[in-house]
């Protein structure tokens, strides 16, 4: 089959990544010594690892990083076909997540992930059927599943479909019932098969058990509020070989019951597997007037660029904007001790909600969150945001997780790999206020950031988001009669009053 020509170009691969200065050095080092497909797995994993919309930075470096990987799978086809599907594979995903996450570009990306889905379901179905070795177990089943999902999203862009694509499904289909129940069985000799399902907290706890368990087979589940229909099916079917399964707390109806709940998920399990329900780590002590905004005009996703905190809004700011503050001028109020009472109450039923909701999980932290939130030896607060865990967290969970399974690891203490803050890509600054009510130590008054390398002080990220309100008057009106706003507005009075 010929290979059509690349369509219009837009911007330079990763250029978008040269204000990321955490990560820069390592893209660059992967570029030179591991290629492409490197760099586009660390992207990946940094877009799976959080849940914040992406913004038009984030946005052009998925666009240049895909094309960048489309030029290179035309180029390699021939010389390199394992190098091409592999390319195939990232673009497949990269562009699949632009057209889901409404893509500025969505024409253009269609046209890209097309050809992605085209040429890689159709180099994958080769590859399967070459005659000698190939690749592995574990990767064949990774590519059979990878071709099936590739097929599923052309049958979105032609009507009629082409005759091949139905073709090559029946023949991949075959394939898997001759091969694939032989890679997954739970065989007593055969390497064990855990599936990880959560939200972004789920993604670094996984990249540490692959970590700590080399003698284990991993199926990761996309995100659980980004997981497509095709991703949930292909959870059902890897689950019924499963021996255990690690998920968050997921309740019934969840996304109008598109089946990641945790009963539907736990009884798709074969006999005598094992299922782990951990708790998602969910604290609003350091930050307790931030949250997520009601939004009666459906128009806050296309504010999320211009938004200070983008998902995140800060009802201290929104009163302040009401009441004509500014940011230097609350920040110079001090804290009296009906605010520190105020705020240590949020504090403990923050905790309190926590524990709440491990009685259903197999792992609890509440107490221990308690225990140590204030602690002096923390590098960094516990929490970048209210349900973003800093890396000591998470591997303080991670540690509790193998030691429940008495599985011997082979790193100890049990860490997720890399030096970077896996869920720490926002940050936000800890109020004056809180960290006198908590009596945190210095680590509390460090600076907040917007985005991985841009720091701001707790003064820009309030000014910033005061003068947001002021813009958009209409949703300090929406969110009036949220708790986080009665909070603030009570704060704000204290603060005022002097007393």
């Amino acid at each position: 089959m010929e290979v059509s020509p690349p369509v219009t170009q837009p911007p330079s691969a990763v250029a978008a990544w040269r204000d990321r200065a955490t990560t820069l050095d390592l893209a660059r080092e992967c570029l030179r010594r591991q290629g492409l497909v490197k760099v586009a797995e660390l992207v990946w994993e940094g877009v799976m690892a959080s849940e914040a919309r992406l913004d038009s930075h984030d946005q052009q470096l998925l666009l240049d990083l895909g094309l960048a990987c489309h030029r290179q799978m035309l180029a390699e086809a021939a010389a390199d076909p394992d190098q091409a599907i592999d390319l195939a594979c990232w673009g497949t995903r990269l562009f699949g997540h632009l057209l889901d996450h409404a893509s500025p570009q969505a024409e253009w990306v269609a046209i890209h992930h097309e050809q992605f889905c085209r040429y890689g379901s159709i180099w994958i179905h080769g590859r399967l059927k070459a005659p000698d070795a190939g690749p592995s177990s574990r990767e064949r089943r990774d590519l059979h599943v990878m071709a099936l999902q590739m097929l599923e999203r052309l049958e979105t862009y032609h009507t009629p479909l082409p005759d091949w694509v139905p073709e090559l499904r029946r023949e991949l289909l075959a394939m898997e019932s001759a091969a694939v129940p032989a890679a997954l069985a739970a065989t007593p000799g055969g390497e064990p098969l855990i599936a990880i399902v959560g939200n972004c907290q789920s993604h670094p706890l996984f990249l540490g058990l692959e970590r700590a368990l080399p003698s284990h087979r991993f199926h990761f589940c996309t995100p659980v509020h980004l997981a497509s229909k095709e991703e949930v099916a292909e959870l059902h079917r890897v689950l019924r070989h499963t021996h255990l399964l690690v998920m968050h707390r997921i309740t019934p109806g969840y996304r109008d019951g598109i089946g990641l709940d945790g009963a539907t998920l736990e009884a798709l399990l074969p006999a005598g597997a094992r299922a782990v329900v951990l708790p998602n780590l969910h604290y609003e002590g350091y930050h307790p007037t931030i949250g997520y905004a009601h939004d009666d005009r459906g128009q806050l996703p296309a504010l999320a660029a211009e938004s200070p905190l983008g998902d995140y809004h800060d009802f201290l700011a929104m009163a302040a904007a009401e009441q004509g503050l500014e940011a230097a001028a609350l920040l110079a109020l001090p804290a009296n001790a009906a605010m520190e009472e105020l705020l240590r109450g949020w504090h403990r039923r923050s905790l309190q909600e926590l524990a709440r909701r491990e009685q259903d999980c197999d792992l609890c932290l509440s107490r221990w969150l308690e225990a140590n939130y204030n602690a002096p030896d923390h590098p960094l607060p516990l929490f970048h945001t209210f349900n973003h865990p800093s890396n000591q967290l998470l591997e303080r969970l991670l540690g509790d997780l193998i030691r429940l399974l008495e599985l011997p690891a082979s790193v100890e203490p049990a860490t997720i790999p890399g030096t970077v803050e896996s869920l720490g890509r926002q940050r936000h600054g800890i109020l004056p206020w809180t960290r006198q009510a908590l009596a945190l130590p210095a680590w509390a008054s460090g600076d907040g950031r917007s985005d991985w390398e841009k720091a701001w002080r707790l003064e820009e990220q309030l000014n910033a988001s005061i003068a947001f309100y002021r813009r958009h008057d209409w949703l300090v009106a929406c969110n009036r009669q949220q708790e986080k706003f009665h909070l603030a507005e009570d704060l704000l009075r204290l603060a005022l009053s002097g007393d």
